[in-house]
């Protein structure tokens, strides 16, 4: 029988997101490197006297809203979204950057790609093909590559 597999809705995405900033606040994690510690409690996480580090759930907030758009929309493709909006906007929209929209226009391109998947097959693997042009050769001058080079 083969698995199934849905997407997770919105208050079930939110739920696990409440779930994992309760964890790190109250039961937090053990940090074992000292200079990741120090960085951490100097940016105002708390710690005790064993290396657990516990993390406010402003300060989490804080590195989501700074976290790399690739992290923030590859998480919105993998919930099943369709729909990416104020993509050029910084400061939750107080201030907009036109090198920002274009970054981000790329970074959601490259997500798109990658959501698409890579189809695996007799034609896309080309073993034949490997297999007669054999070890020092190239594939230039092949049909294969001529008929396939743009589907990359």
């Amino acid at each position: 029988m083969k698995p199934s597999i849905r997407m997770l809705n919105q208050k079930e995405l939110w739920d696990i997101h409440c779930a994992s900033v309760d964890t790190l606040e109250n039961v937090g994690v053990a940090v074992h490197d000292e200079r990741a510690r120090e960085a951490l409690l100097g940016a105002g996480a708390r710690a005790d006297s064993s290396e657990r580090v516990r993390l406010p759930a402003k300060l989490v907030k804080a590195a989501l809203d700074r976290c790399p758009p690739v992290v923030l929309l590859h998480g919105s493709a993998l919930t099943g979204a369709n729909l990416v909006h104020d993509s050029g906007w910084l400061d939750h929209g107080s201030v907009a950057s036109p090198a920002y929209m274009v970054l981000v226009n790329e970074v959601l391109h490259m997500v798109s790609q990658y959501m698409r998947g890579i189809p695996v097959s007799d034609t896309t693997l080309a073993v034949d093909l490997i297999d007669h042009v054999g070890p020092g050769g190239h594939y230039l001058q092949e049909e294969h590559t001529l008929n396939h080079f743009r589907q990359v």
